[in-house]
């Protein structure tokens, strides 16, 4: 799993740094997995075993209960997260433009990153189990 999630990282890394050479960035991440609750119904449902925290920069958090599924897609999120990562350091804040669309992007950039199968909104249409 650690090298699924360093591997991922490292593909998203040169890709963003590949297409905004300069891009300002946090010098360390820390990437800590925190084991979830298999009772909890908005993580082993909803979330497919898995989601995580990025928006704080420096700082990844993943929560995840091992199925095949979560284990598959654990080094996605993480990709997911460290867009958003990079991205809050890079864009002015402000809160009251701030929609749920926000996340469009970071959703689509795991797929191209680390150039697997797509990643799917578990929460969304074709969701697999």
């Amino acid at each position: 799993m650690w090298s699924q999630i360093e591997d991922s990282l490292t593909a998203a890394w040169e890709r963003i740094s590949g297409a905004a050479p300069g891009i300002k960035h946090a010098e360390t991440v820390h990437v800590v997995v925190v084991l979830g609750d298999p009772d909890d119904e908005h993580l082993t449902v909803r979330s497919a075993g898995y989601f995580g925290v990025g928006g704080i920069p420096g700082a990844i958090q993943l929560m995840m209960w091992p199925t095949d599924t979560s284990l598959e897609k654990i080094g996605h999120g993480a990709a997911h997260e460290l867009h958003h990562n990079v991205r809050y350091l890079n864009v002015v804040w402000n809160p009251v433009a701030v929609t749920v669309g926000n996340t469009s992007s970071p959703r689509a950039w795991p797929k191209r990153s680390c150039g697997s199968r797509p990643v799917s909104r578990p929460w969304g249409r074709g969701r697999r189990r």
